[in-house]
């Protein structure tokens, strides 16, 4: 499974968290989620963005490029 975003992507970040659902962001991809901390072949790719200054951790389906 190779991954869609490199760091340094400009991407729309729609989170799926039931606290900002709906809500559409501007973020920048970090780096891909350290693989020991998710389970990779479940969920697809993970992300680390920073969104805001802050970092987040995305799926790949919640990205998309801006």
């Amino acid at each position: 499974m190779e991954n869609f975003f490199k760091a340094g992507d400009r991407v729309l970040f729609a989170s799926t968290d039931s606290d900002r659902k709906g809500v559409v962001v501007s973020a920048v991809v970090a780096r891909e989620l350290e693989r020991d901390l998710y389970d990779r072949e479940d969920t697809g790719p993970m992300y680390v963005i920073s969104v805001e200054g802050q970092e987040e951790h995305a799926f790949e389906d919640e990205l998309e490029l801006e």
